[in-house]
């Protein structure tokens, strides 16, 4: 065999082996996230073993038929997805809750929002978005903060968009000049004034940090990361997004 067909032989290999090893690295990546997100059931109690002569209870009274089962509810999340502090917009017994981790100062944060509303457009009534924090970009931490501020003052999402819609003057990769915000905050509607101060309060920063945490033990590590009743958004793009939730919403709902 000519030792020209030995390399290529040697390479199309190589190049297999390599193709393997990705789909099994993603695999297991999958799963590991997959539990850690998914909480588990609380363990039913156990009886303590009667004593020797103990009395023996007299046998259980015939009980009524058990009333019809409730409709299934939303589902049981790990608190590294949901958190009591976490905003969220959309029916809360939605049985499809889709969890975006994201960076006010994200380019593809801010286009992908924009795709996450036609999502909540198309589901109204079975899906529910859930927003929790990764400031990775410079200034972004400030820009939370600012969030949880306006929240106070139930000017959540005005400020979110506001931030979006001006993300090119304040969160420049080259140049990022996040003080450039506030000159643009009253089109939000809120007190600038009571956010200056109310950004400095304990609750706020610890829920920056409690939403760092949860990003870093996922293993978060860009923007946006997206989950759906706890599935990792593992192939990154609007559609896949789309599929996600879709394949979802049939699952619980039918159809």
């Amino acid at each position: 065999m000519k030792k020209s067909h030995l390399v290529a032989l040697a390479g199309g290999a190589l190049l297999l082996a390599f193709a393997v090893g990705v789909n099994l690295y993603k695999s297991r990546q999958e799963a590991e996230i997959l539990a850690l997100t998914q909480a588990p059931a609380p363990a039913a109690p156990v009886a303590a073993p009667s004593k020797p002569g103990a009395p023996v209870a007299a046998p259980a009274k015939a009980v009524a038929p058990a009333a019809a089962p409730s409709k299934p509810g939303p589902p049981s999340l790990s608190p590294l997805l949901v958190r009591d502090h976490s905003i969220s917009a959309g029916p809360a017994d939605a049985r499809v809750v889709l969890v975006e981790y994201f960076d006010p100062g994200c380019e593809t944060c801010r286009v992908f929002a924009g795709y996450v509303k036609a999502l909540l457009a198309a589901h109204p009534k079975q899906v529910r978005l859930v927003l929790r924090y990764a400031p990775f970009h410079q200034g972004a931490d400030m820009m939370v903060a600012i969030l949880e501020a306006a929240r106070l003052q139930n000017r959540y999402w005005e400020t979110l968009q506001v931030m979006y819609d001006t993300q090119q003057q304040w969160a420049s990769h080259h140049h990022p000049q996040p003080e450039r915000i506030w000159a643009v905050l009253p089109t939000a509607g809120v007190d600038v004034a009571r956010i200056r101060q109310d950004i400095l309060r304990p609750e706020i920063m610890q829920v920056v940090r409690q939403d760092m945490e949860d990003a870093r033990t996922l293993g978060v590590r860009r923007t946006p990361a997206f989950f759906v009743n706890g599935k990792p958004l593992t192939d990154f793009g609007p559609n896949q997004l789309r599929d996600l939730v879709q394949a979802e919403v049939a699952a619980q709902y039918g159809g």
